[in-house]
This record gives C-alpha cells, structure tokens and sequence, in this order.
C-alpha cells in the first residue's frame, strides 16, 4: 500500500511545492497536445527534470497521481512515436529514482506489471529502459512479486535482452534482473536432482 501522504507544514516548503506543481501542470497540458510530437517531448522531458529536483513533490504525487497514469499510458501505446514512449520511460525512471513513497506510489499504479509488458517491445531502447525502470522498483519489493518472477518467459526475455548493447547504461539491468532471478530461485542441488531421476527411471 501507498505510505500516508507527506504533510507539508513548513510556508517555505509548501509555497516550493506550488511553484513546482504549477510548473507540472503546465507541462501535463502540453504532453496532451496530441498533434505535435515536439511540443510534447519537450514537456516529457521537463517532467523528468521536475521530478529530479522537486523532492518535495512526493506530498503532490501522493494526493495526485495522475500524472503517472499519463506517462504510463504513453509509454505502453505502441501507436506513440518511439522517442516519446522512449522519453516517457525516462521520465518514469527520475521517478524510480526518488524517495521509497514515491516508489510505493508506482507499485500501487501497477507499473511493475505493466512495464513488464514492453520487454517484449519491438524497439529495442524501449525494451532497456522497461527493465531498467522494473529493477529499479523491485529491487526492495522482488518478495511481493515471486510468483510473477518465477516464470521461464520472464527469464527468456530477461536473457535476450541482456545480450544487446548496454553501452549506453551505467549498468546491465537485465543481467542484474537476472541475478536476482537466480537468488530468489537457486537452482536444486545436485543430489536432489538425481534423486528425482532415479524415481523417474523406477517408474
């Protein structure tokens, strides 16, 4: 569950918390206008720069998370131009990036299972940054998805995906997604294996 919305009760923190809500408003009217792409790149971005240093937006993102809903929506809508979806991902990313709240916020939106969904993008780009965004929230959480991380498709996009270029990561996601596959499903040991083969060759 979401954690209790931050009250703001200091006048400097909470007229900071304005400025910047006034400034993402703005941008959400622009990411809807649909009929120019380049406007609402634009606006995608500054969202992400909002978000990277408004701190104090997680009390606004609790009482209001819309906006998530948006980005979310553009990022799984195949008919989007590929660098918006791309952008989109980006921007959901800074957010992953941010306090636990605001982390709990985007599980509770189901972004986990969503993104999830674009590991088997087409675009490759898209595909890096879903699994970059995913590990980054269940990184702390993996416990409250193990049924779903159990699943050999999961492990097959997981392992196609690590074998393309991350130059442009800090980080491998997916070969960091896969560890932890593997630690929260150590493979049997041998002896039970065998064991199993044995009772397998008498029946």
């Amino acid at each position: 569950m979401p954690a209790e919305p931050l009250r703001i009760t200091d006048p400097k923190k909470w007229a900071k918390m304005e400025l910047y809500v006034n400034h993402l408003n703005q941008e959400v009217k622009r990411l809807s206008i649909l009929n120019n792409n380049e406007i609402r790149l634009k606006a995608c971005s500054e969202l992400a720069h909002i978000f990277y240093h408004g701190a104090v937006m997680e009390a606004h993102l609790q009482e209001d998370p819309r906006v998530i809903d948006i980005l979310l929506s553009i990022v799984l809508n195949v008919r989007e131009i590929p660098a918006l979806r791309i952008q989109g991902l980006q921007t959901i990313s800074t957010l992953c990036l941010q306090t636990e709240p605001i982390r709990l916020l985007l599980i509770a939106r189901k972004a986990v299972l969503l993104l999830c969904r674009l590991f088997q993008d087409s675009n490759s780009m898209i595909r890096k940054w879903a699994v970059h965004c995913v590990f980054l929230l269940i990184i702390k959480h993996h416990r409250k998805y193990t049924s779903m991380l159990k699943g050999e498709i999961l492990f097959d996009h997981l392992t196609s995906i690590a074998m393309e270029d991350w130059s442009q990561f800090r980080h491998n996601d997916a070969e960091r997604f896969l560890a932890l596959l593997k630690e929260m499903n150590p493979p049997k040991p041998l002896q039970t294996l065998s064991r199993r083969a044995t009772q397998i060759s008498a029946d």
